[in-house]
Parts: C-alpha cells; structure tokens; sequence
C-alpha cells in the first residue's frame, strides 16, 4: 500500500510535459523584447550607416532600450520561479536520488534557453518582414 507521501508525489509523466509547455509560454513573450531589440537594430543600423530608415528618434531609442531592459528582466525573473518549481518537481518525481544533479541542472537550463529562442525563432524565420533583411540577398 502506498503511503501518503507517495500520493503527493507529482507524476513523472505530468511533469516534463508541464515545465515544456511553460517555458514555451514564457518562450513566446521573449519575442516582445527580442522584437523590440530587432527594432532597435534598425534605428542603430540607420544612426551608423544609410542602407534603413529609423523607425523612430533618439527619444524612442531610449525607451525601446527602456522597455527591452523592463521586459527581459521580468521574464528572466518569471523564468528563475517558473524553473525553480519545476527544479523540485522533477526531484520529487523521482524514485531515487538524481546521482549528477548539477549534470541535469545545467540540462534543465540549457533546454529552458532552447525553449525560449524557439517562438523568436519561429517568428524571424517564418515570415516574409523580418527575415529577409537580415540575410540580404538570399530570398528573393
């Protein structure tokens, strides 16, 4: 029979499904910062050379950094709880102790990051606005 601690215990198939559709989430608002820093690229690229247009003037610099700087602190911070749960929750998940945590830690980190780049990703490579003026030449 198993005891009440068992019956607390999360589930090991609930809880790597969990922690990838969250960092998916928080993935998808990482485009806000990382558009607005794309944005951002552009009005440097026109400041320093003459091949863009500036979306906007010095002031809408300061406030594109502003607001890159606001969002990517809140999502990192989001992400260090979001994680941290989830660091236990696989712990707790498991039948026996981990014999090379910091091993699944840094998996734990390096897939959080793959995770967050995907949406962004997804976004500059499947639309016809963006990519195409990175690469310069190559779609036509």
């Amino acid at each position: 029979m198993a005891s009440e601690t068992d019956d607390r215990r999360p589930r090991r198939a609930l809880v790597a499904p969990a922690w990838v559709a969250g960092n998916l989430v928080i993935g998808y608002f990482m485009i806000l910062p990382l558009g607005t820093a794309d944005t951002l690229a552009y009005y440097l690229r026109a400041v320093h050379g003459d091949d863009v247009v500036a979306p906007y003037g010095s002031d809408g610099a300061t406030f594109a950094v502003v607001e890159i700087l606001v969002l990517a602190g809140s999502l990192l911070t989001i992400s260090v709880f979001f994680n941290r749960r989830h660091w236990r929750r696989f712990l707790a998940a498991q039948e026996r102790p981990l014999p090379r945590k910091a091993a699944f830690l840094t998996a734990l980190v390096l897939g959080a990051a793959t995770l967050y780049g995907l949406p962004f990703l997804l976004f500059m490579m499947a639309t016809n606005r963006t990519a195409p003026p990175l690469f310069p030449g190559s779609w036509s």
